[in-house]
C-alpha cells in the first residue's frame, strides 16, 4: 500500500510540474489579438513609410478572429490597387504586372485635394513673371482653384499613366501567418491537459 501511496504521489507531483491550473492558460483568442495588431502595426508603418497619397482611412485595418483557425482581414479595398499598383488607361508601365487598370474613371480629384491638405503642400504657378518679380514662381497657399487644378492634373496622370506598386500590405502576409502558427503552437499544448 506504501509502494501505491508513493507511485500515486510521485505522478502527482509530475503533473504538478505539468503547468498551472485552467485559470491561468491562455485563450487562443486572446493571443492571436497580439500576432493581428502586429500586422496591423506593421502595414501602417509601411504605409507611412512609403508616404503614400491617401488621407488615412487606409489605416483602418481590422482583423476578426473567427476562430482559432481563421482570421479576417477587413479594411479599405484600395490597399490592394496601392499594393499590386495599377495601369493605366493608356499606359502600363508603371504597374505591367498589376491585375488592376484603370478603364473609364479617373480616380476621385478629392483624394488627391485632401493629401495636398493634409500634407500643407505648397501649390507653386511655375510660369515665370515679367517686370519686377522676373524670374519668382508664385506660391498659390491656400487658394482653393489652385489646388483643386493641382489635384485634377494628379488625378489625370494617375488615371492615364498608373500607379507603381508599393509593396505594402502583402509582404506582411506571411509573418501573420507564421506568428499566429507559433501562437496556435504555444498555447495548444497547454489545452491538451485541462480538464
Amino acid at each position: 500500500m506504501a509502494k501505491q501511496s508513493n507511485a500515486r504521489q510521485q505522478s502527482l507531483d509530475w503533473l504538478d510540474n505539468l503547468g498551472t491550473d485552467r485559470t491561468e492558460f491562455k485563450d487562443p483568442e486572446k493571443g492571436l489579438e497580439g500576432v493581428c495588431a502586429d500586422f496591423v502595426d506593421r502595414v501602417v508603418q509601411n504605409i507611412t513609410d512609403q508616404d503614400l497619397i491617401a488621407t488615412g482611412s487606409i489605416a483602418n485595418i481590422e482583423l476578426q478572429i473567427v476562430n482559432p483557425n481563421e482570421i479576417n482581414i477587413i479594411g479599405e479595398k484600395y490597399i490592394n490597387f496601392l499594393d499590386e499598383g495599377v495601369q493605366g488607361s493608356v499606359n502600363a508601365i508603371r504597374a505591367p504586372f498589376s491585375p488592376y487598370k484603370y478603364t473609364d474613371k479617373m480616380p476621385p480629384v478629392q483624394e488627391f485635394i485632401d493629401w495636398i491638405n493634409l500634407k500643407n503642400l505648397k501649390v507653386r504657378n511655375t510660369s515665370y513673371n515679367l517686370g519686377s518679380d522676373a524670374g519668382k514662381d508664385e506660391v498659390f497657399s491656400g487658394d482653393e482653384k489652385a489646388i483643386e487644378q493641382m489635384a485634377y492634373a494628379m488625378a489625370k496622370d494617375r488615371f492615364l499613366n498608373g500607379a507603381e506598386p508599393k509593396n505594402i500590405f502583402k509582404k506582411e502576409i506571411p509573418k501573420l501567418l507564421n506568428d499566429a502558427t507559433n501562437q496556435a503552437i504555444n498555447i495548444t499544448y497547454p489545452i491538451f491537459f485541462q480538464t
